[in-house]
């Protein structure tokens, strides 16, 4: 190589050679800065948790009909730091990808005013959730049918929006939030009945998943109610883990029945990942 130069140096000094090209410099556009970097400050602004339409997001789901075995507190390092250890995934496990998509333009657009979009409610995508993003919080609408074809139509309007994140979001945050739903329809039944939302950002921590780790999480549970005007109660108990900019990175959901905040065998096991 360095002869190379040596030669090309010796070279420009003789005559009649014939002048150099003249080279534009490099001008294409900078690396694009992602809207939302991670500061790590322990909690989590509005702006750590706004949806990014038609960006979608890969997760390892247990397969229908199956449940897992979990243990919701994790273990300490030598740190003493809370560490949730989610590696490690079977054969029955399932890909979902999961986006959220705007309200704009659908056919239920007119029925949730003020709502802004939607993300699928299970892993097929037949029932969606509509939800709004403000700086004061995440809010849910309630639910709708993807298909308004469909002969078990559900379209479930809460007369107020429920909150489900207020921002910021920090450990030890604690809220109630209630929704009642009137005049609605749930797979093709007539329904009214009243939702009650219990939650608490219960810890902090590390999440270690198979593709990916995460520090600074926070883990919130929430104990949902429902009250239907006819027919029995439920209730169900879902632990998300969320990070600011992607949102939530893993997801426990009780079998029916469930009020134990720290429920052990999940009916739905979602984390992200491949």
């Amino acid at each position: 190589m360095r002869y190379l130069l040596l030669i090309l140096l010796l070279s420009g000094c003789a005559d009649n050679v014939t002048p150099p090209v003249s080279i534009a410099p490099w001008d294409g556009d900078a690396p694009a800065t992602p809207e939302c970097l991670p500061n790590l400050d322990g909690r989590i602004d509005a702006d750590e948790l706004a949806p990014g339409f038609g960006v979608p997001a890969n997760f390892v789901v247990n397969a229908p009909g199956t449940t897992v075995e979990l243990d919701l507190n994790g273990l300490r390092d030598a740190s003493g730091a809370r560490v949730w250890d989610f590696r490690g995934v079977s054969q029955s496990d399932r890909e979902l990808q999961v986006q959220a998509q705007t309200v704009e333009g659908t056919w239920f657009e007119s029925e949730f005013p003020g709502a802004q979009f939607t993300t699928p409610l299970d892993p097929r995508g037949v029932e969606l959730g509509v939800y709004s993003h403000s700086d004061n919080g995440l809010f849910l609408h309630g639910f709708v049918s993807s298909d308004p074809e469909s002969n078990t139509l559900t379209q479930m309007r809460y007369t107020e929006p429920l909150l489900l994140y207020p921002f910021p979001l920090e450990n030890g945050d604690e809220w109630i939030s209630v929704g009642e739903v009137v005049n609605g329809q749930f797979r093709g039944l007539p329904y009214a009945g009243r939702d009650t939302y219990t939650s608490v950002v219960a810890e902090t921590g590390e999440v270690w998943l198979d593709s990916i780790e995460f520090t600074d999480v926070l883990q919130v549970k929430t104990l949902v109610q429902v009250q239907p005007a006819v027919g029995a109660s439920t209730s169900r108990v879902q632990v998300s883990w969320l990070f600011e900019c992607f949102g939530e990175v893993v997801r426990a959901a009780s079998e029916d029945g469930e009020t134990d905040l720290d429920f052990s065998r999940a009916s739905e096991f979602r984390r992200l990942g491949f």
